[in-house]
């Protein structure tokens, strides 16, 4: 697997912000054909997210518009959207994916697993940086949404992972070990009802490691 390291010469803000422009006025590519990918990957792809930061404030300053809303008019597609999430800060990149997870049609084991990976993968200070991310970009707790959005009893296994995780480690741990096996008892009745196949098999055929690339700089 090809993994992005962040270069040991990197260029300025500026220097990187007229590549990313470049990369969308056929200076770098023919035009008709599309923005040059490779580019924008070199520049965006191969930096942490406080170097982000520094790119989208200086891009805004200078040519006056938002990096990711730039962009989002520019760029379609899984590469588009890829590109999007990664230009986001992590905090406010967890808080669109939550959103966007609890704010989907469908809420079976495929659609929230994103929360419950952000939720195992995280630490108890992210999760709470995230919960106040989300609660400034949506004018809601994330909490909130969880209720309004997720079903019983799948509702109280998340809310556990998210809520739980962000204030107290011990008390998720002990969520998932003195009750959940309860709770995951008419989980599992439910998936089943709304999906068919059993949550188990749903589980072991489901791939890992898809809510973010542990290869990229973060």
């Amino acid at each position: 697997m090809a993994t992005n390291r962040v270069p040991e010469v990197v260029p300025s803000p500026p220097e990187d912000s007229e590549k990313l422009m470049n990369a969308f006025k056929g200076v770098c590519c023919f035009e008709g054909l599309g923005a040059d990918e490779k580019a924008i990957i070199r520049v965006l792809g191969q930096k942490n997210a406080s170097q982000r930061k520094k790119i989208k404030e200086t891009f805004k300053q200078i040519y006056k518009k938002s990096l990711t809303d730039f962009l989002d008019s520019e760029l379609s597609g899984d590469f588009g959207r890829a590109v999007i999430l990664w230009a986001y800060d992590p905090l406010e990149r967890d808080a669109r994916l939550a959103n966007k997870a609890l704010k989907s049609r469908r809420k079976n084991i495929t659609e929230l697993e994103v929360l419950v990976e952000m939720a195992c993968t995280s630490s108890p200070h992210h999760l709470a940086a995230v919960r106040k991310a989300y609660c400034a970009l949506f004018e809601c707790s994330l909490e909130e949404d969880i209720i309004s959005n997720v079903s019983l009893p799948v509702q109280k296994v998340v809310r556990a992972s998210i809520v739980g995780l962000g204030t107290d480690e011990d008390s998720l741990t002990k969520a998932i070990v003195t009750r959940a096996e309860v709770d995951m008892m008419k989980v599992r009745g439910e998936y089943f009802n709304a999906n068919k196949p059993s949550l188990d098999n749903a589980v072991m055929e489901t791939p890992q490691g898809t809510h973010l690339n542990p290869s990229l700089p973060t």
